[in-house]
């Protein structure tokens, strides 16, 4: 396994300073990744032995992770490679590809050992939460009236499916979204502002740490 260390990266979360790497924030952050996966792919943590080792020999830093058990555990797979003859042969060993997931969770517990984003998240907690408690019924304007009576005309039947991610109200998300949107706007601008400026920011640094082909949009939208 290789983890790749953007140098980039490392300065602006000041891990890298003056070319000097923070080798033991790196490695502690290497452990926590290897606890998951042994969490995640049902290891036993007494028959796996791991080693790990920074290199500094590319544009960016990077840390190889060798992994082993004591006695195999996994599923035995058989599939044809090249030997050194360019014959193809028959070869059979452990399974040890992981899964999707378990690479999303190490990634995930590696990332967030480096940097601390607690204050950060507080912060967007805090701000929703502010939102939320303003929020209230709003006529203030004709077209705010128009938009309320629009949403509660078509409501479902059941109250118990008057919940925005219920998929009976998959018709209204729209009109919802357009209603407290301009509330917010109107009563709540400058809270508004600074919740989206710090949803943009966890955004980028999501963007900047899985990639830009990654969901990393959807942070928003959760």
């Amino acid at each position: 396994m290789c983890i790749l260390l953007d140098t980039r990266w490392l300065e602006q979360n000041d891990l890298l300073v003056y070319r000097k790497l923070n080798e033991e924030k790196i490695k502690d952050a290497v452990r926590n990744s290897m606890h998951t996966f042994i969490k995640e792919e049902n290891l036993d943590k007494n028959n796996i032995i791991w080693a790990g080792e920074i290199h500094y020999n590319t544009d960016n830093y990077h840390v190889h992770v060798a992994i082993s058990e004591k006695e195999n555990s996994r599923e035995m797979i058989t599939y044809k490679r090249k030997d050194e003859n360019n014959n193809f042969i028959e070869v059979t060993e452990p399974k040890g590809k992981r899964k999707n997931k378990t690479n999303s969770k190490m990634k995930s517990s590696f990332i967030h050992h480096l940097v601390e984003r607690n204050k950060s998240l507080e912060q967007l907690n805090q701000l929703r939460n502010t939102l939320n408690i303003s929020i209230h019924i709003d006529e203030s304007t004709l077209e705010q009236r128009k938009r309320l009576n629009k949403i509660i005309s078509l409501l479902p039947e059941k109250e118990n499916e008057w919940s925005y991610n219920h998929h009976s109200m998959k018709h209204l998300k729209k009109d919802i979204d357009e209603y407290t949107e301009t509330f917010l706007k109107q009563h709540c601008s400058k809270e508004f502002d600074e919740y989206r400026r710090v949803l943009l920011r966890e955004e980028q640094f999501y963007k900047e740490v899985y990639g830009s082909k990654s969901d990393y949009q959807s942070y928003s939208k959760k």
